[in-house]
């Protein structure tokens, strides 16, 4: 278990017959991660010309946000990821809350299309409607911390040839496809390229845009993210002990349900688990070499 206090915040508002200004920054934020994790690094199988060696990792960590005020400064949440969009601006997406994990979504909830192809959305008041909704309107829609983080390390080796791999991933997560959100306007069709996702919208459809709880996806996924595989020859000569000649792949495939570029986003800082315009996909690389030992 980790605690963090003191965390910091520049906008609670203060007394301006105590203050020169109406907020001011403190430290009173705290946050607790707990959790758990198991790796094992183990010989599967070895015979005279076969050897296996494993190494399964998994993880599992609770991020929550304990408290934002203290008998002084007080505040019930921070909202954050002000994302933008059309019509969208000064909307926020996610929001910092005691007893909510960083990276808690607060959006409008999408109820589907009505009779004319149009996005219709659950107000406040539990009422399904046609138009854009109201900021007050925005419900918790999961967050962006993941259940479970694992990886699998394997090396082969049989008699002159060896093969070794990794594969990681996440399980639970979330992610706000704000990209996918952004390019879903069925008008921009008679403009430019549209997503495929978009093909099948309605026309009719001014609100597909419209970022909501209908883009918050699961973010779970497998990547192999690197294999090599080798055969070493050893020369008859006592100059050279041995040359291993090598080819290594990275990045070679991911499973996702995803529909983004890449379910691997940035889960750093206040604001994980966005996908919103800012990723640039990982590049999938090949490579020859030659190894000598002496």
């Amino acid at each position: 278990m980790k605690k963090t206090s003191d965390l910091i915040y520049d906008r609670y508002e203060v007394s301006t017959t105590q203050f020169f200004l109406p907020n001011i920054t403190a430290n009173v934020g705290k946050i607790k991660n707990t959790g758990v994790e198991f790796s094992l690094n183990a010989i599967a199988v070895k015979t005279d010309n076969f050897k296996w060696t494993t190494s399964p990792n998994i993880a599992h960590n609770k991020n929550v946000v304990e408290t934002l005020s203290d008998d002084f400064y007080k505040i019930a949440f921070v909202q954050t990821a002000q994302l933008g969009g059309k019509g969208q601006s000064g909307n926020f997406s996610q929001l910092i809350q005691p007893g909510h994990a960083l990276g808690t979504f607060n959006l409008w909830n999408y109820a589907g299309k009505n009779a004319a192809g149009v996005s219709t959305y659950v107000n406040a008041a539990g009422q399904t409607i046609a138009t854009q909704p109201l900021t007050t309107d925005a419900k918790i829609a999961g967050d962006a911390q993941p259940k479970l983080i694992y990886g699998w390390a394997n090396t082969f080796n049989y008699k002159n040839w060896d093969l070794n791999f990794l594969v990681r991933g996440v399980l639970g997560n979330k992610i706000l496809n704000a990209t996918m959100a952004s390019l879903n306007n069925p008008a921009d069709a008679k403009l430019q390229n549209i997503p495929r996702f978009t093909l099948g919208e309605s026309f009719n459809d001014t609100n597909a845009y419209l970022i909501s709880d209908r883009f918050v996806e699961s973010g779970s996924y497998l990547r192999l993210d690197n294999a090599t595989i080798g055969y070493t020859i050893k020369p008859k000569t006592q100059s050279i002990k041995a040359i291993r000649l090598y080819v290594t792949a990275n990045n070679l495939f991911v499973i996702t349900n995803y529909s983004g570029i890449d379910p691997e986003i940035n889960m750093g800082g206040v604001t994980p688990g966005i996908d919103n315009n800012n990723y640039y996909p990982k590049t999938r690389t090949y490579s020859f070499g030659v190894s000598a030992s002496f």
